[in-house]
């Protein structure tokens, strides 16, 4: 798995995994004091960040529609610097009294791939810098977002860089300027920005409000309102039963229209970090994906997996997306043996160390819906294909039964 994670990331952070063999209350306790530490930073740093960006803006390098409000009106004030790492920035800020988070991954736009500016030679003159042509940007930028997607499904150039910059591009119109090529760039090789575009049809994310360079501002949802937070022994036993089977059924939803969103059988889209802190919940229950850098179409997927040396299918491994090890040939095949749901089942729904409290059922349904719980997290991808049914449903029938006389 370690080897698969550095091909990946490169040279962002791997993950910290502690392990400790103490009770439930003090592992989450550790879990939420680490990650609290290590997302921290200071004002000082965010406020930073924002005059380079508006560095960059005001000398014609970037575009982008939430630029104004930032650099100029100075309408966007920075409230908080959440996360402060070399791989990423992320800030809370308000505009005009709405909370927004400005992400970037990573922190510094030196860090992501330019925007190639050719140089070419009249005569015997000296070099002269040139704008790439409209033919050479969509070229370059369908590179990009292939490589991200890796999926046979992606459109036209012209209609994922309207997705992308919200429907502003008409190159047969207005010729775009190097600020606006440069910002797309930049924006197209962060997977969470290129995801939450894409796939907003699909998977219910957070809204984008816009973009300025290389960072872009979303919704922000308060701490209570993440599931971490309301599926936390003290904050469940204050909210109905009824409620928490919503937000579980939502989960479920989540997941199916994973599996589902491609024509094709074989292509999913596989989200490889389930954990309660990257969901968050409305006022009306509904749920949203508010971390989406670790969500690959199944081609993606397939990329990743392929290739590595193992001699146990846990070498193969890339965080919750399992791989299978082809022994004989010593190398992991391009096979999930998991799946989304299996992982919200172990993750999410269990109850146990692993878990949360979301489905701390009532007494006369809690051994049911335990016991389908169990099931259902060590139902692995071989086993659905064989019985060929969808093992969500049972779990999703003896929910919605256990609300029926509530």
């Amino acid at each position: 798995m370690i080897k698969i994670i550095i091909r990946y990331i490169g040279s962002k952070q791997c993950r910290l995994v502690i392990l400790v063999s103490m009770s439930i209350m003090c592992v989450a306790f550790m879990r939420r004091f680490l990650s609290i530490k290590r997302r921290t930073c200071s004002n000082s740093e965010g406020n930073r960040d924002i005059a380079e960006l508006c560095h960059l803006y005001y000398t014609g390098q970037i575009f982008g529609n939430i630029c104004p409000d930032l650099c100029n009106k100075k309408s966007i004030r920075l409230q908080s610097c959440l996360y402060g790492g070399a791989s990423k920035s992320v800030m809370l800020a308000s505009w005009q009294g709405t909370p927004i988070v400005l992400k970037s991954r990573p922190r510094d736009p030196d860090d992501l791939e330019p925007l190639p500016v050719w140089e070419i030679t009249e005569g015997n003159k000296e070099k002269l810098p040139m704008e790439p042509d409209v033919d050479s940007f969509e070229l370059m930028l369908h590179g990009e977002i292939t490589s991200l997607l890796s999926s046979k499904d992606t459109e036209d150039i012209r209609t994922l860089v309207g997705k992308l910059s919200d429907g502003i591009y008409d190159p047969d119109v207005t010729k775009p300027t190097l600020a606006f090529m440069n910002t797309i760039m930049t924006l197209a090789q962060q997977e969470e920005y290129v995801n939450f575009k894409y796939f907003r049809d699909t998977v219910p994310f957070p809204e984008v409000f816009g973009y300025c360079g290389h960072f872009y501002g979303v919704e922000d949802l308060a701490p209570d309102r993440m599931l971490s937070s309301i599926s936390l022994w003290s904050y469940g036993s204050r909210l109905r039963w009824k409620d928490r089977v919503q937000i579980a059924l939502n989960l479920i939803d989540i997941v199916r229209m994973m599996d589902n969103h491609f024509n094709e059988d074989e292509e999913k889209l596989h989200m490889c970090d389930v954990k309660a802190e990257n969901f968050g919940v409305g006022a009306d229950l509904s749920v949203k994906v508010i971390d989406g850098d670790m969500i690959f179409t199944s081609a993606k997927m397939r990329s990743i997996l392929e290739a590595e040396k193992c001699s146990v299918d846990a070498d193969c491994d890339f965080f919750d997306c399992e791989g299978v090890c082809d022994v004989t040939n010593k190398r992991c095949t391009t096979t999930r043996r998991n799946t989304n749901f299996q992982v919200l089942c172990r993750d999410i729904f269990s109850t146990g160390l692993r878990g949360t409290q979301l489905l701390r059922a009532p007494p006369e349904y809690a051994d049911y819906i335990r016991d389908e719980v169990e099931r259902c997290s060590r139902f692995t991808r071989n086993e659905r294909a064989k019985q060929g049914w969808d093992p969500s449903l049972k779990l999703r029938e003896l929910l919605k039964y256990s609300c029926r006389n509530l």
